[in-house]
Formats: structure tokens, sequence, C-alpha cells
């Protein structure tokens, strides 16, 4: 089975912080692995 990479860039408009607390939540985490995401 071959592996597909993506990348992209975006913009964060809101702190850090408060970007990172949305991202490493628990919700967004099943997201990934449901999905089959491993992020960097």
């Amino acid at each position: 089975m071959a592996q597909e990479t993506t990348i992209f860039t975006f913009k964060i408009l809101v702190p850090f912080e408060e970007w990172a607390k949305g991202f490493d939540s628990p919700g967004v985490d099943a997201l990934h692995k449901a999905n089959a995401v491993t992020p960097l």
C-alpha cells in the first residue's frame, strides 16, 4: 500500500496556545485516528 503525504500551509488567526488546545483535543485526536491522519 502506497503512503500519501499531503503538505499544506495555513495562517493561525488565534493565539497559538488557543489553537493548540483545540488541535490537541481528544475529539480531534479521534478524528485523526478515524481518518488515518498523522500530524507531524
